[in-house]
């Protein structure tokens, strides 16, 4: 199976690609990524996990409207701030997670994506592809 973390932009954003793969990410133990975020300091990355809530009753049939949280976003500093927090962590620690360098990847294409949207002054959220 194969699952991936990616950023949902609030609005379209002309002049740069939003795609980022996210793979290595969405294969960390949601647990050890709390961790060492709570460790940090900084907002997890699940706590900024968002979706469209027509989107979750379509996924989810049969689920109540009324029980489905409305889609959330977030400023992309604070984005920034847990990215660029993990990727110095995992710079200095690797041996912490299995596939530090392939997570590091995803956080170097995550930071580039929200320092442009931060620039640009477009929220976010995080979401899961599985």
């Amino acid at each position: 199976m194969s699952v991936a973390i990616y950023i949902v932009c609030e609005r379209e954003v002309e002049g740069t690609d939003t795609f980022v793969d996210g793979k290595a990410l969405g294969h960390v133990d949601p647990d050890v990524l709390a961790s060492i975020e709570t460790r940090l300091g900084v907002t997890p990355m699940y706590d900024m996990i968002s979706a469209d809530p027509e989107e979750i009753g379509e996924f989810f049939e049969g689920v109540d409207d009324a029980e489905i949280p409305p889609e959330t976003w977030y400023p992309a500093s604070k984005g920034l701030e847990t990215v660029r927090a993990l990727r110095a962590h995992l710079a200095e620690n690797p041996s912490g997670l299995g596939n530090a360098a392939a997570v590091i990847e995803d956080l170097d294409d995550f930071e580039r994506l929200l320092r442009y949207l931060d620039a640009n002054e477009v929220r976010f959220h995080f979401a899961m592809d599985f």
